[in-house]
């Protein structure tokens, strides 16, 4: 063990260390564009051009948005509105995907860095529901024009697509989440205890800033922030 550890552990047992949890919210993450649908008419009361915004909801069971990564199995659901209101669609949890080709991934500052490449359902019959009160067909999530597909009351397609069609699965392009960072859970497991300690001090006596270790938030990482981070081990 070295002096900076051991000096670290000292001072840490004169203090009562009690986990602390934080169990972060569903992750979300939004799409902003236009609609631009080609192949079927637009909803009633939908132009070509109008402002669309996409977002998705999911769920890992995850305590933090930070490393994380979300399959088709941690679809939640998600919400399409367009015009600011003036039509929505939403989805929940499908009955059954039909293709599911990548992930929602994360780095460590909670940026988005991937999108699936193809998350199709057309069989979530009664999972998705529209302000025209449409019949749902199915939904995609592929770098195509259209999003989702309703039914008339004639069975008679309408649909909602992107017009940036090659750039809406760009993860640049989709708004990262807050990241729900945990500052002084350095080992990322949701808690701040004993367990933080080794990282802390490796973080300390390394060259590479970690975000989690920075616990008085000056944007380095360095004795200083030990007061703090045994403060937060204390529960204060």
């Amino acid at each position: 063990m070295n002096i900076l550890n051991f000096a670290v552990l000292a001072t840490l047992v004169t203090f009562l260390c009690a986990s602390n949890s934080s169990q972060a919210d569903v992750f979300t993450t939004t799409y902003v564009g236009e609609v631009q649908t080609s192949g079927f008419p637009n909803p009633v009361g939908v132009n070509n051009g109008d402002p669309l915004t996409w977002t998705f909801f999911l769920d890992n069971g995850g305590s933090t948005s930070v490393n994380q990564t979300w399959m088709a199995s941690d679809f939640i659901g998600f919400t399409l509105d367009v015009g600011n209101g003036s039509y929505v669609a939403s989805a929940t949890t499908p009955l059954l995907f039909d293709f599911t080709v990548g992930t929602f991934q994360t780095d460590d500052m909670g940026t988005l860095i991937e999108l699936p490449t193809l998350w199709i359902d057309n069989r979530s019959s009664g999972a998705m529901l529209d302000t025209l009160g449409g019949e749902d067909f199915g939904w995609n999530f592929s770098g195509n024009n259209d999003v989702v597909v309703f039914l008339d009351s004639e069975s008679n397609f309408y649909t909602v697509g992107f017009a940036d069609v090659q750039n809406n699965t760009n993860p640049l392009l989709w708004s990262s989440p807050i990241a729900d960072v945990l500052v002084g859970d350095v080992n990322c497991d949701g808690s701040i205890d004993l367990l933080d300690v080794g990282p802390f001090v490796a973080s300390i006596v390394s060259s590479e800033f970690d975000i989690k270790a920075d616990v008085n938030q000056d944007d380095s990482v360095n004795l200083i922030d030990v007061a703090p981070f045994v403060e937060l081990l204390s529960g204060g």
